[in-house]
């Protein structure tokens, strides 16, 4: 039987991302971003879960040069799993691991730039 673990997640995102660096210099941020779902709850409200993501090396200084607040972003990747606690109590939690960002559009007001060339593939990641 064939399985696979990839996730892709288009979104806006929450707040300016922030590059840090770890001891050994590696970049890394942590964002969070807005992804709304396909249907609305009975009462016709629109439901928006808001996932977090930690990007690495290349992925983390593209979106803080690229990427602002509120900027319509795509991540791809795969998911793992890490373990917490101790052996008499695990605790598991989800841990998205991102391996592609591209910036598709930014946020200005209530009006959208989007880049639909080909000069914008950089940008973008393409």
């Amino acid at each position: 039987m064939n399985s696979e673990n990839k996730f892709t997640v288009i979104g806006r995102l929450t707040k300016d991302p922030i590059l840090r660096e770890t001891k050994d210099g590696t970049k890394v941020t942590n964002v969070c971003v807005a992804c709304e779902r396909d249907y609305k709850t009975k009462e016709g409200e629109k439901i928006v879960d808001f996932l977090d993501f930690t990007l690495w090396d290349k992925n983390a200084e593209k979106i803080c040069n690229i990427s602002k607040q509120g900027s319509l972003i795509y991540l791809n990747g795969y998911n793992t799993i890490k373990n917490y606690g101790t052996e008499e109590e695990p605790i598991k939690a989800f841990n998205p691991i991102v391996t592609t960002y591209k910036h598709l559009a930014y946020s200005l007001s209530n009006s959208c730039l989007l880049y639909t060339s080909d000069a914008a593939d950089d940008l973008i990641g393409v």
